[in-house]
Parts: structure tokens; C-alpha cells; sequence
């Protein structure tokens, strides 16, 4: 861990860490006060094998929740150049909340989970407890000339949300090399984070069959006709066919709007944990085929809620669609899901996942969510690479073998396309412990 600023942390060979504690990085830095760790760099590090470990239902987890490289809760400023990291029990690099930051011309392989993570904050989470604390921080330094000089110094704390409350701003990610060992494992997986604010360009992504996930799934032409049909029933009651679902700590509230109202509406009310969730009829999905999901959506206040299609077998499994999770505005907002239903093989199949149902909760103990039209067909899919792309991203990457030497990452050919992206030679004879008259020996 490394707080302050204009830090160097560079030529380390780091491995074999975070053996016995999670939420960990084999370099870390947090950045509550807006100022830490702005002017620092983290440059030609090799680190592998930061493995994670805790303790879940009595038992050991590992490896579990670490990173080779971890930018926490709004660190500013780091500029993170020419690393090497693989095999980490999460991911390459965590990028929490984190913004101004340059990550450039580093190799992400073979990390577990995915290689990197790019997750922002919102108005509605920590940005907001954090707030007090960041305005203090940047208040303290913002006139000195020599602060004035760093990146991203010139906006304000209370400035940097922006419409819909996301706050990551000022990330540039650009000539980086992301291979997957494992084709089911993503290259990189981004959440809440404004593209308009946050640059991705010119990096090399690769996974075994040359398929790489992003996270990402957009839908192409609809194929046959609506799945769920409209809401029916009298109001304040239930849509016909729907039920309660879970162990609520009371019992739940909610039903359909008034009859008189244009839109036939799903109102869920609050309660404390645990909370309830509606779901619907049973429909039958095809293994394999992509669907949408969809649905306008508003709240009370602005809360989580999860909305999406799952199936399950009490006791046995459960399969949920992915990143059901969403915030909900005030307002009204036209949302949907985008997800395949897995074959045998993939992550979350099972060899009775035969029937699916809508799915609705609402994550907050007061207020109300509102859902209108929620709809169900199946659609051609796009591939996640292009799902991606269509969000304005690495519009000039590429998805291609790097062209290790021997599976060596820190050996690159001559042949490579990273070079025609621009990426530039790591020195990597120069990483890790060197003969000096200071030092008597090295370790063998």
C-alpha cells in the first residue's frame, strides 16, 4: 500500500502474495481525500501469483478477491506504465471509482476471473459519503501552483458528477495487451463508467479460438413474437400469474397500478431485509439463443433494483441473467438486458434449467419502484467484441494473437501486432533484484 504523491514504484519483481487476506493488490493505493496518490507512478513491475485468500462458511477460499494492481476508492492521478502481471486470484487491475488515471502499454494474462476491471461510483454510493472527506482534501492544496500542475486538478470535487450521477472521469486506457487463458474468461469488465469521459483505444485483446468477452452484449433483429404478454389483473393485486418469491422480513406490498392510469404499472414498496421479489408465468427459453429483456423503469428514490429472467430448482441450482443489477432515477427510463441462455458447458447450466421467469426486486427498505412494459423476445446476437465497440470503445484495437515467444509474456516477437498499435518494449532485464557494491548477495 503507498499513499502520498509523486510516488515512483518501478523494476519490482512482486510474487506469491496476499497468502493469508483478500481486497488486496500487489501495489495499492486508495484515494478517499481526491488527492492520494496524484503525480505517482507505478512503472516495469513484473508481479504474478497475488492469490487472495478468506475464510467463507468455515472453510479456506482461495485463491480469492485479489489483484496484481489495485487503484481503490477514487484514487487520482497514477500513471501505471509497462507492467507484466498474470495469474491473480481476480484480475489483472482494479480501477475502483478511480479517475485522471493513465494505464498504458501494460500486459494483462491469464489472470483468474478477468484480466482488467474498470468499476465507477455513482452519486448514489460512496461518491457521496466520500464527499465531505474529498472536498476537505482538495480545498487544503488546489491553490498551491505546484498542486495546479497535476492532472485532473482542475475540477472541483462537488464538479465532477455528471447527468445520471456516474463520476469516473479522465481515464485513459491505450496500448495494453489483455489475453484470457481460458475463452469463458473476460478480457476486461467495465461498470458504471461514462464513455464520453473515459478513453479505451489501441490495445490488443486475445483469448484462446480468438473469441474474447467483454461483458458486453448488444441485440441484433427480433425473432417471434413477445414472450411475457401484459401485465392483467385488478389493481392494487398482484398481475396474474406473478408471485412473491424469498423469506421477506414482513410481508411484501405492492401491485398493479389503477385501472384509469394510460399504463398498467408494477408498484413494489419497501420493506427491510431481507427483501422480496416478484416473478412471473414460466416461460420455455432455447439453450444457447440470445433474448432482450426490457422494461421503462422509475423509483421513489434513487436505489438499486435487480430485473431480469432466472430459472431454478430449489435445493438443486439457481441461474440468473447476468447484470440485473441496475440504479433507478426518479425518472422515467426506458432500460433492457441483453443476455444467451447457457449451454452445457458454460458457467450457470444445468441439465434441468428448462423453464424461466421474469424476475423484479426492489433493494431499498423504503419507497417504491415502478416497472411499465416489461417485455421478453428472443434476438439475434452480436458478439461481445462488437457489443463493445458499438459503445464508442477501442475503435482502433484489435482482436489478434500477441505472438508470445515460447507463451513467455515478457518476451514479445518481432511479428507481434502489438507493435503496429504502438506498444512499446518493456525492459525487462532491468526488473528485480540487481548486483550492487551495497549488497552482499542476492537470494537463490
Amino acid at each position: 500500500m503507498h499513499g502520498g504523491n509523486l510516488n515512483v514504484i518501478e523494476l519490482n519483481h512482486l510474487h506469491d502474495l496476499s497468502l493469508e487476506t483478500e481486497d488486496t493488490g500487489a501495489i495499492y493505493s486508495g484515494g478517499r481525500d481526491w488527492i492520494t496518490p496524484r503525480g505517482s507512478v507505478i512503472r516495469h513491475n513484473w508481479i504474478h501469483d497475488v492469490y487472495g485468500m478468506d475464510l467463507h462458511n468455515g472453510k479456506l477460499t482461495t485463491p480469492h478477491f485479489s489483484w496484481g494492481i489495485y487503484l481503490d476508492d477514487n484514487s487520482g492521478g497514477a500513471d501505471v506504465i509497462g507492467n507484466i502481471v498474470e495469474r491473480c486470484g481476480r484480475g489483472g487491475i482494479h480501477v475502483h471509482g478511480a479517475r485522471d488515471c493513465w494505464i498504458l502499454n501494460n500486459i494483462w494474462v491469464g489472470n483468474r476471473q478477468w484480466q482488467v476491471d474498470v468499476h465507477g461510483w455513482s452519486v448514489s454510493d460512496r461518491y457521496t459519503r466520500s464527499l465531505p472527506a474529498m472536498i476537505e482534501g482538495y480545498e487544503k492544496v488546489a491553490a498551491e501552483p505546484a498542486w495546479q500542475k497535476l492532472r485532473g486538478m482542475e475540477l472541483h470535487p462537488k464538479d465532477a458528477p455528471m447527468p445520471g450521477g456516474l463520476t469516473m472521469r479522465g481515464n485513459r486506457f491505450e496500448r495494453n495487451i489483455l489475453v484470457s487463458s481460458d475463452p469463458e474468461v473476460p478480457v476486461i469488465d467495465v461498470r458504471q463508467v461514462p464513455f464520453t469521459h473515459n478513453h479505451f483505444d489501441q490495445n490488443l485483446y486475445w483469448a484462446p479460438g480468438g473469441v474474447v468477452r467483454t461483458g458486453f452484449l448488444g441485440a441484433g433483429a427480433t425473432i417471434g413474437t413477445e414472450l411475457l404478454g401484459a401485465w392483467k389483473g385488478a389493481p392494487q393485486t398482484m398481475p396474474e400469474g406473478w408471485r412473491w418469491g424469498g423469506k421477506p422480513s414482513e410481508p411484501p406490498k405492492g401491485g398493479l397500478s389503477d385501472a384509469d392510469k394510460e399504463v398498467v404499472v408494477f408498484r413494489i414498496e419497501g420493506i427491510k431485509k431481507p427483501y422480496p421479489f416478484a416473478y412471473g408465468p414460466s416461460v420455455a427459453l432455447e439453450a444457447g439463443a440470445a433474448y432482450r429483456l426490457r422494461a421503462r423503469v422509475r423509483a421513489s428514490h434513487e436505489a438499486k433494483a435487480s430485473i431480469g429472467v432466472q430459472s431454478f430448482v430449489t435445493g438443486e441450482y439457481f441461474w440468473m441473467s447476468p447484470k440485473s443489477e441496475v440504479r433507478v432515477s426518479t425518472d422515467w427510463e426506458d432500460r433492457e438486458w441483453v443476455f444467451s441462455v447457457p449451454v452445457q458447458g458454460q458457467a450457470g447450466w444445468h441439465p434441468k434449467m428448462n423453464t424461466f421467469s421474469a424476475r423484479v426486486e426492489w433493494r431499498a427498505e423504503d419507497g417504491w419502484l415502478e416497472v411499465a412494459g416489461l417485455g421478453l423476445q428472443r434476438v439475434e446476437m452480436r458478439s461481445e467484441w462488437e457489443s463493445w465497440r458499438e459503445k464508442g470503445v477501442d475503435q482502433g484495437s484489435l482482436v489478434a494473437d500477441p505472438k508470445f515467444e515460447e507463451g513467455d509474456p515478457k518476451r514479445l516477437s518481432k511479428d507481434s501486432p502489438a507493435w503496429l498499435l504502438g506498444f512499446e518494449r518493456i525492459p525487462v532485464e532491468k526488473i528485480g533484484l540487481y548486483s550492487d557494491e551495497w549488497r552482499s548477495g542476492l537470494p537463490e
